[in-house]
């Protein structure tokens, strides 16, 4: 996540970070800095100039818990779960649930095979 998109400039939330935290912006170091390599900094005090004004530390302080809530949910992967077979996904298990209620003809019934006879 984050290799084209810009940390200040770009807006992947609901308005430019640039907007948001207009002067913890003016402390930014690198203005052009991706938002992939935010998200892998250790410290997100080295991304400012500092020290820095008391206004500029609050919007901080919410600039820090915004990063952590993309952290967070980058480091979530997508799992599939069912509420069948103990929540294992398969393709075989979807079609057995799907069509559980399904009643075969009776010639085929139990059998598993279809043959045809000359």
């Amino acid at each position: 996540m984050g290799d084209t998109v810009g940390l200040w400039v770009d807006q992947f939330q609901d308005q430019a970070l640039s907007l948001k935290y207009p002067n913890l912006f003016e402390a930014v170091l690198n203005r052009n800095l991706p938002l992939k390599e935010a998200l892998h900094m250790g410290d997100l005090l080295n991304l400012f100039r500092l020290p820095m004004t008391r206004v500029a530390y609050n919007e901080f302080v919410a600039f820090r818990g915004e990063i952590e809530i993309l952290r967070s949910e980058i480091i979530e992967t997508d799992v599939w779960v069912c509420n069948w077979n103990g929540g294992l996904y398969s393709s075989r298990n979807y079609y057995k649930h799907i069509f559980r209620e399904l009643d075969p003809p009776h010639l085929y019934a139990g059998t598993g095979k279809v043959s045809v006879c000359p």
